[in-house]
């Protein structure tokens, strides 16, 4: 339930477009379905469990919208080659470097120490990552993240498509 607000039936179906939802320092992929149903309820769909949206949902806390990240035309599908790590600190600060297959090009957003993305990567294992670069060049994911070298290709393996955290993973998301 939610506190009462002005009565919305938008979008009124199922299946909508995931929407990122920030709570109490988390971040929950839900497809709404209404938004507030006779001015005091929320209804959505998550995969999520009910313990993860309630503790994420508190009550008293106000929501607040956050859009996906990963640009539209961006597969970030890896390649058969091991991610790497850069340490250069003359020409840039410590990153990684995973070659995906060819997809769009998009060096967004182009700088580092970005706001940090939970992404998902091989059996639903979870990365922090600080994103420099989404495509380089149409073929190399660049990140900075606080894991070792070892955790990024465990979780960024070889044939994965990595995702944000809490949808896009098809083996773990009831929207298919």
């Amino acid at each position: 339930m939610i506190n009462p607000t002005t009565i919305s039936r938008e979008p009124g179906t199922y299946d909508n477009d995931p929407v990122g939802l920030v709570g109490v320092n988390c971040i929950i992929y839900i497809r709404p379905v209404t938004w507030a149903w006779e001015g005091n309820a929320f209804i959505f769909q998550s995969m999520d469990s009910i313990e993860a949206i309630n503790n994420c949902f508190a009550a008293g806390v106000v929501m607040s919208e956050r859009r996906a990240i990963i640009p539209d035309d961006i597969n970030l599908l890896r390649d058969n080659t091991p991610c790497i790590f850069q340490s250069n600190p003359s020409n840039h600060p410590d990153r990684f470097k995973c070659m995906l297959e060819p997809t769009a090009i998009s060096s967004e957003p182009g700088t580092y120490n970005n706001d940090l993305l939970a992404l998902r990567g091989l059996n639903g294992c979870v990365i922090d990552v600080r994103p420099v670069t989404w495509a380089w060049e149409g073929n190399a994911f660049i990140f900075q993240s606080v894991e070792s070298l070892d955790v990024i290709n465990d979780c960024f393996a070889a044939g994965v498509l990595i995702s944000e955290s809490g949808y896009g993973a098809a083996e773990d998301t009831l929207f298919g």
